[in-house]
């Protein structure tokens, strides 16, 4: 299955969970730990948003994104979000070898689509981020304010599809591994 980010968060084509029993209040807490790992994901690209923003609007000088945590791990690691994401590669990495092989094992065969298109979903982000890693290597050689918008313009793109993926997953995948004892 090959998407685009344009098609990425397209919920009419997205696969639905199978029909699930009704969680036990110990399979939904279990279940929430994969969205409150997406919520510590999406508050640290909430940072990167907001400081992306005071640059824009003046209030902050592009040199701060130098400042930043995220950016000396990035340099550190060599990812453009430094350590939130590379975190969101292993978050994904995790799922792929761990979670979602498990859920295929406790589950059943309805539960395939779901993941086909979850691994996609991945795919896409990853290119993403590999854009904005190129748009932000190009933006610390040369400062260029030109350069600075299309680093924003490919964030902005990367966060849209974030916060859709997450969406997605607390919708159908998060449910599926309370129903089917999947530990996170």
């Amino acid at each position: 299955m090959k998407l685009s980010p344009e098609t990425l968060d397209d919920d009419a084509a997205r696969p639905k969970a199978p029909a699930l029993p009704q969680l036990t209040p110990s399979q939904q807490q279990a279940a929430r730990r994969l969205s409150l790992i997406h919520a510590m994901h999406l508050r640290d690209v909430d940072a990167v948003a907001g400081l992306m923003e005071d640059i824009r609007n003046a209030v902050a000088d592009p040199s701060s994104l130098a400042k930043l945590p995220l950016t000396r791990n990035m340099e550190r690691f060599g990812t453009l979000c430094g350590s939130q994401c590379r975190a969101l590669q292993g978050h994904h990495d995790i799922e792929e070898a761990y979670i979602f092989p498990e859920l295929a094992h406790r589950g059943d065969e309805r539960v395939r689509p779901l993941l086909d298109r979850l691994h996609a979903e991945h795919e896409v982000i990853h290119a993403l981020i590999d854009d904005l890693r190129r748009e932000a290597a190009h933006l610390a050689k040369t400062g260029d304010p030109f350069v600075f918008g299309r680093c924003v313009s490919a964030f902005k793109l990367l966060d849209k599809a974030i916060r859709s993926h997450f969406g997605y997953e607390d919708s159908e995948l998060v449910p599926a591994l309370g129903a089917y004892d999947v530990p996170v």
